[in-house]
């Protein structure tokens, strides 16, 4: 318990330095062992101003659900984090109260998310073209259930993130939203009403795995590029651009398919992961996706960069369970006392978690 509150009043220590710096910086904790500026998660985001940020201490007792429209940075302790307790959330609604207040630009970084995600610009009063929302970065998430649908949406990033076992959902218009080196599991799966999305949603580097069901349902004109498709179906796009992917033991592993285009594809071939099982299962966190020498998947995607997750600017060979936020090892103070005026020296340890 000791280490416990230790570490987290280590990491409020290091906030409230770096605040008079920066942007306002609040600590989040529902653990009385682990005391912080607010308790509740959703009193936190009332509270605090636009721009700022929320460190959320992980818990074995989940946040409950949050609803933000304002633009906010959420950083939580991992979805699997190696040095404690997951930062846990149920729902997460980003909306728009009027025609200049929404979450547009927040960023979500860390979370373990078990519910609904709902991403929505409508308001009361307002009309279909004000109905926006964009710049949203979701980073190193477990997610579920994502609701982009009926409005338009622009420049969201969805990186390093695990989607489990339900749609993600992307009527309406799209503009630039990205899916990088994330991993799709079990009948997680694109979910589209065959509008035409204009190229607005690319995919990129992201493994498919384990699922019977049409990953792309309904998805008309989209790109995807240098995915992994592993007994998971690349079925029901129309009119969309496949590069550089390879699919392996899919019911139909033909790519391109129908009226889609692409080349580069290769057809049922094993991608020779370094720890995985030979005829598939669902996501683990002690996978290792990376590739075996002489995998056919090295250097054979777009500017040959490895296809699947390993390749690219944000290759991994699994996705990271913590955030990128340092954890402090040791802090001390050297003085004994501090005259009036005086300075308060401090040594401060940490380690860098990628």
């Amino acid at each position: 318990m000791k280490n416990k509150i230790q570490t987290f009043n280590t990491i409020i220590f290091l906030l409230l330095i770096t605040t008079s710096l920066q942007a306002k910086q609040w600590s989040v904790s529902n653990d009385p062992d682990r005391p912080a500026q607010f308790s509740d998660l959703q009193t936190a985001i009332d509270s605090v101003d636009t721009g700022d940020t929320l460190l959320i201490a992980g818990s074995s007792i989940g946040y409950g659900s949050a609803t933000i429209h304002k633009v906010l940075t959420l950083i939580g302790e991992g979805a699997n984090n190696p040095d404690g307790e997951n930062t846990k959330i149920s729902g997460l609604t980003l909306g728009r109260l009027n025609n200049t207040i929404s979450a547009s630009g927040s960023v979500i970084l860390g979370l373990e998310l078990s519910d609904n995600i709902i991403i929505s610009g409508y308001f009361s009063g307002g009309s279909s073209q004000d109905f926006t929302m964009d710049n949203i970065h979701f980073e190193r998430c477990v997610l579920r259930y994502v609701s982009m649908s009926s409005y338009t949406f622009s420049n969201f990033i969805f990186r390093n993130c695990v989607f489990k076992n339900y749609n993600i959902v992307t009527t309406g218009t799209h503009s630039n939203n990205r899916f990088e080196n994330c991993i799709f599991s079990g009948s997680a799966r694109f979910s589209g009403s065959g509008n035409d999305l204009n190229d607005g949603i690319n995919i990129t580097n992201c493994i498919f795995m384990e699922s019977t069901a049409d990953m792309l349902y309904n998805m008309n004109n989209i790109v995807v590029e240098d995915c992994i498709f592993f007994k998971a179906e690349p079925t029901g796009a129309t009119n969309s651009t496949f590069n550089n992917n390879m699919t392996y033991l899919c019911n139909d592993n033909t790519m391109p398919y129908g009226s889609n285009t692409g080349s580069g594809n290769q057809e049922n071939t094993n991608p020779m992961f370094i720890n995985y099982a030979n005829l598939g299962e669902p996501f683990e966190w002690t996978h290792d996706y990376g590739l075996k020498a002489g995998s056919p998947a090295i250097g054979a995607g777009t500017a040959s960069v490895d296809i699947g997750l390993t390749g690219g600017v944000y290759g991994v060979n699994n996705i990271p369970g913590n955030s990128r936020l340092p954890v402090v090892t040791e802090v001390s103070l050297p003085n004994s006392s501090v005259p009036i005026n005086g300075t308060l020296q401090g040594n401060i340890k940490a380690h860098i978690r990628k």
